[in-house]
């Protein structure tokens, strides 16, 4: 039986350095996963000069709701378009029915923009 190993770089799109050392470790044959946020401001950089020159890379969605632009409009987690808010402050609200709905509807929009890219999702 032939043994695999997942290595899973996390924050794809998060920032430029970030970007490079993810497509420089999978092409140097390090890394086989990462996992993409779709809400940050080097999302497009990822998907136009990180994803196609590593096709064999596989990418999952790194569901992001602590930084970067809400991308559902309605989001009341976010303050001007953006959110901002620690792990630990999320953990911690109370789950009324507004904040369930924001976060189920902007889970929902950062899946949305992958697929909107043609990004095929491996995992989440």
């Amino acid at each position: 039986m032939k043994k695999k190993i997942i290595i899973n770089a996390d924050d794809l799109g998060f920032s430029l350095g970030v970007n490079e050392a993810i497509k420089n470790a999978h092409l140097d044959g390090y890394l086989s996963h990462a996992s993409l946020m779709c809400n940050t401001d080097f999302f497009n950089h990822a998907l136009k000069e990180i994803i196609p020159v590593c096709p064999d890379l596989k990418i999952g969605l790194h569901v992001n709701l602590t930084c970067g632009k809400a991308l559902y409009e309605g989001n009341v987690l976010a303050k001007d378009g953006k959110l901002n808010s620690s792990f630990i402050k999320l953990l911690l609200m109370p789950k009324k029915k507004k904040v369930l709905d924001a976060l189920e509807h902007e889970i929902e929009s950062q899946l949305l923009e992958a697929k909107k890219n043609n990004i095929f999702l491996n995992h989440i």
